[in-house]
């Protein structure tokens, strides 16, 4: 998790703090899970919202 957050926090200056933080919790998410990774299973995990990983997901461009 350390190399998560040294990794997100080189590119801090170029992702939202919003975005950076939902990203954040996905990737925590996607490497904790045994399961099968879907939407579904990341915003439960995360307690994020389902629609705010829709949101995610579906940005074609961050800046």
């Amino acid at each position: 998790m350390c190399l998560i957050k040294s990794i997100l926090s080189n590119i801090a200056s170029e992702i939202p703090a919003t975005k950076l933080d939902v990203l954040s919790q996905i990737s925590k998410s996607i490497l904790s899970s045994s399961n099968k990774i879907t939407m579904l299973e990341i915003s439960r995990y995360t307690k994020v919202v389902y629609r705010t990983v829709q949101r995610f997901f579906e940005t074609e461009n961050i800046p």
